[in-house]
């Protein structure tokens, strides 16, 4: 199975349920994100970095922000100074609060996109882990139908011309869902749960031999 990344800028511009917003670091933007983890930096903000998890996100919520803007300016420079002092992905202030200048400034300078949302850091974390959990799943491809029967997905593999195809079709008629045709990807999202999807280009059509390319959705509904 191959291991994929996702990059800042896929967060930030395909993602609009995320509510970003870039504030500095836009050269930062091609920064891989290889974790599905986040973290939040709480106690490393007092100065203790031992396990400081800085290779993932960098969450800000309510209490970390309280906590920066508390500080006299001379205290938040030496934070500063410890925090970028790792190499960081990216930053994200929740709840529409607003980072310091100084985070801005070093998020510039050392091209760390700093970003900025309204959503709740409860609910942040909860969608952001969602979607880093779908787009960094270890996948591969695999030859065959995927069809969903009674809710569970079936892969019918085999070499060209078994009947893989016919086999489905008999089952969408009998009020089946047709997932995948031709070529299926399929996500290992834990290790006791696998999904398979198809492309965007090949949803909802499968090839049947004497027949062509038949369109499942017109034929027999969008519940197929």
């Amino acid at each position: 199975m191959s291991m994929p990344g996702i990059n800042v800028s896929n967060l930030l511009n395909e993602h609009e349920e995320l509510g970003l917003r870039l504030l500095a670091g836009q050269k930062g933007l091609t920064n891989r994100i290889n974790m599905s983890e986040i973290n939040r930096p709480g106690l490393s903000l007092t100065g203790f970095y031992e396990s400081f998890a800085h290779d993932r996100i960098q969450i800000f919520g309510k209490g970390e922000w309280a906590y920066i803007t508390s500080r006299t300016p001379e205290d938040l420079e030496k934070i500063a100074a410890e925090f970028f002092g790792f190499h960081l992905n990216c930053i994200i202030f929740t709840h529409g609060n607003m980072p310091p200048p100084i985070f801005m400034e070093n998020c510039e300078k050392l091209g760390i996109p700093l970003m900025i949302s309204e959503v709740s850091t409860h609910k942040f974390i909860t969608l952001i882990s969602g979607i880093l959990d779908r787009s960094l799943a270890p996948r591969t491809m695999r030859h065959g139908v995927l069809i969903e029967v009674f809710g569970i997905g079936i892969l019918l593999s085999g070499k060209s011309g078994v009947g893989k195809s016919e086999t489905a079709l008999e089952l969408i008629e009998r009020g089946h869902r047709l997932v995948a045709d031709d070529m299926v990807e399929i996500r290992r999202l834990s290790e006791s749960y696998l999904i398979g999807t198809c492309s965007d280009l090949l949803r909802h059509h499968m090839e049947i031999r004497g027949l062509g390319i038949l369109n499942i959705k017109d034929i027999f509904g969008i519940g197929s």
